[in-house]
């Protein structure tokens, strides 16, 4: 008799969640602020570097602030601490469908098509590398 109670009450409440996240709006494509507004939010940054905010681009040395306007929230953020300070990983799986762009240490664009997951890699809020993964076909 419990057992059955507690079973339904469970189906139930997937049921309801199942609902609920159906009525959940769409996450729409993440847009970064304009470069003037870049630029007011961080007073060091040149009228170049906040362009290229603004367009989506990220590079090493980068803040972990300016790149979460470049690109968004991470869907998913790992943090490790210890005596060197902080290291954290954000995980882009779902939020970046669209193309992503990186800088190099010349200033070259290098253009990345979409896929299946993306990694930041940050030390002390320092962007220190990049991973792209894509799945074998």
């Amino acid at each position: 008799m419990l057992g059955e109670l507690v079973r339904t009450l469970f189906i139930a409440g997937i049921i309801a969640l199942s609902v609920w996240m159906m009525m959940q709006p769409p996450k729409l494509p993440y847009a970064p602020p304009s470069a003037s507004q870049i630029c007011e939010r961080f007073p060091g940054l040149s009228v170049d570097q906040c362009q290229d905010v603004a367009a989506g681009l990220v590079w090493l040395g980068m803040t972990d602030d300016m790149a979460l306007v470049a690109w968004g929230t991470p869907d998913r953020v790992q943090r490790s601490f210890g005596p060197w300070g902080v290291h954290e990983r954000w995980i882009y799986e779902k939020s970046l469908r669209q193309r992503v762009n990186y800088l190099d240490e010349e200033r070259s664009s290098v253009h990345i098509e979409p896929s299946s997951t993306r990694y930041l890699f940050f030390e002390n809020r320092v962007l220190t590398q990049w991973q792209d993964w894509r799945p074998s076909s």
